[in-house]
């Protein structure tokens, strides 16, 4: 048993009402070229971006749609100091912010920045590949969010915001068409039921778009094939208890992207298995793979199979606000369930030299409770609140890199069990027009634990079976 410990810290600091660093654009003069207030709840309550005391960009669905960013890895080309990469598969997201966060394949591994959909938490990286659409608008915040959030964030938190039901009836269609075949479509529908009962549909799908080629058999590569629906409910209980229903679901059996070669690679007899001479490519469309039949068979693969990945989630939450006068309070709920089988080659040849198989299912379920105070105007703001989640995750990980060297090809798999429970609160007081004092703080409890760690052989004439432990941890933050 391992009991590592992490240190949190207080937030106090005294800053100027403007923001610190953001790329929304600031408030001109009201001289007929002033510019629209953006508006955002990056602090959990509505207030104007040029005014808040954070490092923060934001952009709205219509500019991310007019850019074509449909996934959260084409943010990196929008937004300042984010970074973010595919790892093994290219399922697996990585992201930092100023460059802080993590490089890993694992999914098991939460990073330093963290993805929200409507407040709701993405805890895996791999569950933030869907498909984005209907978007109102995302939040993009650098540095440590924990004393606004129940999960806590040192590098930083992308905050997606969707488009909410409307009072009066509305429907939209949006269809596209690029080159190699690509082809796109999304569709929303949003109006009344009655007059305290709304409702919102949209859905979405990419198609098509391979560009790339295996330079043996011409066979082409990168197709997308995905889709995701949203469904919205919002209820007016009364004046001041107002509740919202939210279901999604999402597919993904795109193609994988292949890499290409770039400086020759010679022959080299000596392997195990012989590998022949590969000229650098000359056209960066290329690319190559090859995988063992072997290797196929034992995942449930054809043997002509490719690249690619066969993903699927689905998830719900409810949210409530409670209105008490001078107090406001809120609860969400949220349950995910992701799957993930993804197959990918990473030596772009034809042999079985570096391929690699994920088979992922994440369980996620939280709670967060907060009160905040509903004076937007008043001196002073703040906000307490308390967090609890459950995060399961049964992992195989397959690769054939040991057939490079004439071992066996192997398969690992474990199941992992983290809990999380923290409480957390911050102040903000306006000590004059250009200038806050702004407190926060948080105590937090995680618990993992990892259970049937095994590695065993998947070739059919090797048997090994490597040792099944299991390894628990309990951590504790506070400050």
């Amino acid at each position: 048993m391992t009991t590592p410990h992490r240190s949190a810290f207080a937030a106090l600091a005294a800053l100027p009402a403007l923001g610190l660093a953001q790329t929304t654009p600031p408030a001109a003069a009201d001289d007929g070229t002033a510019l629209n207030t953006v508006v955002v709840t990056a602090q959990k309550r509505e207030q104007s971006a040029q005014q808040l005391g954070l490092a923060i960009s934001v952009l709205s669905g219509d500019e991310l749609a007019a850019r074509g960013v449909r996934k959260v890895n084409q943010l990196a080309n929008e937004v300042p100091s984010l970074e973010i990469e595919p790892a093994f598969g290219g399922g697996q997201a990585q992201f930092r912010l100023r460059g802080v966060g993590f490089q890993d394949y694992a999914t098991n591994n939460a990073g330093a920045v963290t993805v929200y959909v409507d407040e709701v938490a993405l805890p895996l990286p791999v569950q933030t590949q869907g498909l984005l659409f209907d978007l109102d608008r995302v939040e993009v915040l650098r540095g440590p969010q924990g004393t606004l959030y129940g999960r806590n964030t040192t590098g930083g938190a992308v905050n997606f915001q969707t488009r909410q039901p409307t009072r009066q009836f509305e429907a939209g269609v949006t269809l596209g068409y690029g080159s190699y075949g690509a082809k796109d479509a999304e569709a929303y529908v949003s109006g009344p039921f009655s007059d305290a009962l709304r409702g919102r549909i949209a859905v979405a799908t990419q198609q098509g778009g391979g560009w790339q080629y295996n330079r043996s058999t011409g066979q082409r590569l990168g197709d997308k094939d995905i889709s995701g629906v949203r469904a919205q409910l919002q209820l007016d209980a009364s004046r001041d208890l107002k509740f919202q229903l939210s279901l999604n679901a999402g597919r993904d059996k795109s193609d994988g992207q292949g890499l290409y070669t770039f400086v020759d690679q010679p022959a080299v007899p000596g392997y195990p298995v012989p590998k022949p001479a590969l000229p650098a490519d000359t056209d960066p469309r290329a690319t190559g793979w090859g995988f063992a039949p072997a290797f196929l068979s034992r995942l449930g693969y054809a043997a002509d199979a490719k690249p690619g990945r066969d993903n699927h989630s689905h998830g719900a939450s409810l949210r409530a606000d409670w209105t008490l006068g001078a107090v406001k309070l809120t609860s969400i709920t949220a349950g995910d369930q992701f799957r993930r089988r993804e197959l990918a080659d990473y030596d772009a040849g034809p042999l079985p030299l570096a391929e690699t198989w994920f088979g992922s299912r994440a369980h996620n379920l939280s709670q967060e409770l907060r009160v905040a105070s509903n004076t937007p105007d008043a001196a002073l703001n703040w906000l307490a609140g308390a967090y609890w989640a459950r995060e399961k995750l049964d992992e195989q990980y397959a690769s054939s890199f040991a057939n490079s060297f004439g071992l066996a090809n192997v398969l690992t798999s474990y199941r992992q069990q983290v809990t999380t429970s923290s409480l957390f609160g911050q102040a903000d007081w306006k000590l004059t027009p250009a200038l806050k004092l702004v407190a926060g703080l948080r105590q937090e409890h995680e618990s993992r634990r990892r259970d049937d760690f095994v590695t065993r052989s998947i070739s059919p004439d090797i048997v090994f079976n490597g040792p099944t432990n299991g390894q628990f941890a309990n951590n504790h933050s506070s400050g």
